[in-house]
C-alpha cells in the first residue's frame, strides 16, 4: 500500500481520483491562507483564473507550465 493507491492484487493498483474544483491551484493556495471564499467566474475571468490571482500574491513566479516553481 502507498498513500495514493491501494492494491487489489499485486498487479492491479486501485486509484481513487480526487476532484480539484475549480483547479489544482486552490490546493496550493491553501498552503498559504485559510479561505472560505467562493471562487466563481467574474469579469470575464474563469473561477480558476480568479484562484490564480490569489495564488500569485504568494507565489508570484507560479505558472502551470513552469517546471522550476518547486
Amino acid at each position: 500500500d502507498t498513500l495514493n493507491a491501494r492494491h487489489a492484487s499485486k498487479d492491479e493498483p486501485i486509484f481513487h481520483a480526487i476532484t480539484s474544483n475549480p483547479c489544482f491551484e486552490l490546493w496550493l493556495l491553501f498552503h498559504f491562507v485559510f479561505t472560505t471564499q467562493a471562487f466563481l467566474p467574474s469579469h470575464k475571468k474563469s473561477a480558476a483564473n480568479n484562484v490564480m490571482v490569489q495564488l500569485k500574491k504568494h507565489m508570484p513566479d507560479y505558472g502551470k507550465s513552469n517546471i522550476n516553481v518547486f
